[in-house]
């Protein structure tokens, strides 16, 4: 037995008629016919429901005389029926009682008849007229107590009821970054994510911050995506912002630079770095600049100029991250070691070895190394 027909059952029994005020006094025929049709039901109304609730006034002698609708129409009927569908229209995993309990609908503002049947319902369910008449919940409250039950479904439906609802709303930036977090972060799903920047990017066009914040989100999500072409249409319109940060526009350096490598474009790669070394930026983003710059020039097989960009990084010492210092040590042995300086690429890998986040590449890189000395000295070829 559900919850609303044991609601329905007490108050049809229990409830103090004789005190109730006059007009609901001859309502208790009325919500016992409520009580007996919804037993058995779920908490959601169906249509089937809603229609054997609307056929009891006509039906029950001992009815109220106003639900008995004499002499009126199917306008009439059909005006009473659009007001209770309106109150009984349940969105998914939404209560009945909660529903009607928030609509806010005052009985004076819909026909009689509709009124006095609410009321019925109302006391059907355990609710009173003082509830009826508070002011209901807002979509942005729903969807905050939804998400704090993690009912992400209703959360996501509530947000977006907001924004159909309010297209001039003050709280649509921040509604469209809740959509946004719940579509990458709990439901992982990333054309959802990609589709509602999208949106947002055509909405906030003429908001330079917001619409810089839309475009490197959705270019980034592109990427993910391996959408190339479209994360590189975006990183270019960023390039093209005379009013970018240095910091941003470091950024979209390094990730045109890898853009233009995945098309072999490897003169344009290098450019887009040396730009970036020209930015007034900080330390750890100009490391990034040369760590990305010494990764170019070694596949292309420039070795020097790899080698003079990793010890430029290196050369920030502790401005920079000890990670990024070690992770720039390892690569700046390796080409060190390709280029036949043995000595200090065995020294430079003995420096991290205990430091280098896998050391037993280091134990063996440096093994291979020392054998490779070996051989050198002994004058044998590998």
């Amino acid at each position: 037995m559900t919850a609303l027909t044991t609601a329905g059952k007490k108050v049809s029994r229990q409830a103090d008629w004789g005190s109730a005020p006059s007009p609901l006094r001859g309502l208790k025929p009325v919500a016992q016919r409520l009580s007996t049709a919804i037993s058995g039901n779920r908490l959601n109304v169906s249509p089937g429901i809603t229609d054997r609730t609307l056929r009891l006034p006509w039906q029950g002698h001992d009815a109220p005389a106003p639900l008995k609708l004499r002499g009126q129409g199917d306008s009439v009927r059909l005006e009473v029926r659009t007001a209770v569908l309106r109150l009984t229209f349940i969105p998914s995993r939404v209560s009945l009682v909660d529903n009607l309990c928030a609509t806010g609908l005052s009985p004076s503002k819909v026909p009689l008849y509709a009124g006095v049947l609410l009321l019925a319902m109302l006391l059907l369910v355990g609710c009173s007229p003082t509830e009826l008449l508070s002011k209901p919940k807002d979509d942005l409250t729903l969807a905050e107590e939804a998400l704090g039950e993690r009912d992400i479904g209703d959360a996501e439906m509530y947000f977006e009821r907001y924004l159909r609802k309010n297209p001039g709303g003050e709280d649509r930036w921040e509604v469209w970054l809740q959509l946004l977090s719940i579509s990458l972060d709990i439901r992982q799903d990333k054309a959802t994510a990609g589709n509602y920047l999208e949106i947002m990017l055509s909405e906030f066009n003429a908001d330079p911050p917001r619409r810089r914040y839309i475009q490197k989100a959705l270019a980034s999500l592109y990427k993910d995506m391996r959408l190339f072409s479209r994360a590189f249409f975006l990183w270019e319109a960023l390039e093209a912002d005379p009013d970018l940060s240095s910091e941003d526009r470091a950024i979209v350096y390094r990730e045109l630079s890898h853009a233009y490598l995945r098309r072999l474009e490897f003169t344009a790669a290098t450019d887009a770095l040396g730009l970036c070394l020209q930015l007034d930026v900080r330390p750890d983003t100009k490391a990034d600049c040369l760590y990305a710059l010494a990764e170019t020039q070694m596949l292309t097989g420039r070795l020097d100029e790899s080698e003079q960009a990793l010890r430029d990084l290196l050369d920030l010492g502790k401005a920079i991250s000890p990670d990024r210092i070690v992770l720039a040590t390892f690569i700046l042995a390796d080409v060190l070691e390709q280029r036949g300086k043995l000595q200090e690429a065995a020294s430079l890998f003995e420096s991290i070895r205990e430091t280098y986040p896998n050391t037993k590449v280091v134990t063996v890189r440096l093994s291979a190394l020392k054998e490779k000395m070996g051989d050198k000295k002994s004058g044998r070829k590998k």
